[in-house]
């Protein structure tokens, strides 16, 4: 309840202020009155690890549509591994969720997942020196694969294509597991310590990489400025980051993709934000079809595009199916291209085919093609999938009429 003035005779210095708290009040109290809603961007679990002997805490944020979504019904979803989650964890899925959603798709959705530290020396840093013993980072990796990812994969809806972003000692772990693995496709290092053991992973990239002729993962390296000792070659983990590129120049393995770019005006702390971003865009280049081609393209054309992005990439991705849908409609309403706007919309219905929404567009084309039969058959799939839709009905009676 807002609070009354008593009647009589004030200053108006006075009266302005008691009339500005009388406002704030009435404001507090209506904004306090609401009933509260979290905003939750992921929740925090646990799993015990035989590997390591101990329970490691994970946080999960899943994609705005893997519940409740009328077009991707029992979608798959890429993984992005962030270590440092405890840091990392809520800026990089609050950034896969903006570069995700609809209306900008610039890279799938995906479920991003942190695992925070415990001992994070003991863990990412590797130990080459006696590789009778395995060291913490391997340890570290053995139990991502064997332990972690089985489970994610169990409880989630996930595809093959999987990231690891790491940043410092972390970034050191992911361009580690770069070289060890093959259970990653994409990796954003973000400022690596790659100076680690006197440049010991830029010795094993030769050795490694030397023996391999194809390679179809992407890294991305993004390396800061060091206010104290400025320059591209300049400190210990400048010349290393350098070293490990020119390594992977020299080596010139068919299929690897790589990027190194030195951000001038980032330190080592603020560099994580601005790398995820064009990190992230790397190793996903090719998943934003360009508007202005997707016009101008075939059905076909768009579907060999994204099955040579899910080649790449080593798992299913999908093509943006809301956009293909508005696309579709478009160029069926706006510009009468009705046998071009077919073709998309019959791409995007094989691409999402427990939806009845493509379904109903694809049935739309049809209809204006003067296909009567086979828009029949589209507004029957969508009866199947939602079988309460009258419209749909009244729109299957006058056809058959």
């Amino acid at each position: 309840m807002c609070l009354r003035i008593a009647k009589g005779t004030y200053p108006v210095s006075v009266m302005r202020k008691a009339l500005t708290l009388l406002f704030l009040s009435c404001s507090l109290f209506n904004l306090n009155g609401q009933p509260a809603t979290d905003i939750v961007i992921g929740r925090a679990y646990s799993i015990d690890s035989k590997i390591l002997g101990e329970s490691r805490q994970y946080m999960v944020s899943l994609p705005a549509s893997y519940q409740g979504d009328d077009f991707y019904i029992d979608k798959s979803y890429p993984v992005m591994i962030v270590l440092d989650g405890e840091r990392l964890f809520q800026l990089t899925a609050s950034m896969v969720q903006t570069m995700s959603s609809g209306g900008t798709e610039q890279i799938p959705e995906m479920i991003v997942i942190g695992i925070p530290n415990t001992d994070r020396s003991r863990d990412m840093l590797p130990n080459y020196a006696n590789e009778a013993v395995a060291s913490g980072a391997v340890e570290f990796r053995r139990f991502i694969e064997e332990e972690f990812l089985p489970a994610v994969d169990i409880t989630y809806r996930t595809t093959n294509c999987r990231i690891l972003v790491g940043h410092s000692y972390s970034g050191l772990f992911a361009v580690d597991t770069f070289l060890e693995s093959d259970s990653f496709k994409g990796f954003v290092a973000i400022d690596p310590s790659l100076w680690w053991d006197d440049q010991v992973l830029i010795k094993r990239a030769k050795e490694l990489l030397a023996k391999k002729e194809t390679f179809t993962s992407s890294i991305y390296f993004g390396q800061a400025n060091n206010p104290f000792n400025e320059g591209i070659e300049a400190g210990r983990l400048g010349r290393a980051v350098q070293a490990f590129t020119r390594t992977l120049d020299t080596l010139q393995i068919a299929d690897l993709r790589y990027q190194t770019h030195f951000y001038e005006h980032e330190d080592h702390y603020s560099i994580p934000l601005i790398t995820l971003y064009d990190g992230i865009q790397f190793v996903f280049e090719g998943y934003k079809y360009p508007l202005n081609q997707i016009k101008a393209s075939t059905g076909e054309s768009i579907r060999q595009h994204y099955e040579a992005l899910s080649e790449r990439m080593g798992g299913q991705l999908s093509p943006p199916g809301k956009l293909l849908n508005q696309v579709g409609m478009y160029l069926l309403e706006e510009e009468e291209r009705i046998a071009d706007a077919i073709k998309i919309l019959e791409l995007s219905a094989e691409s999402y085919p427990n939806s009845h929404i493509p379904y109903l567009s694809l049935a739309e084309g049809y209809r204006q093609a003067g296909d009567t039969e086979k828009a029949i058959t589209q507004y029957k799939r969508v009866l199947e999938l939602s079988p309460s839709n009258e419209e749909v009905k009244l729109r299957l009676a006058e056809l058959k009429n």
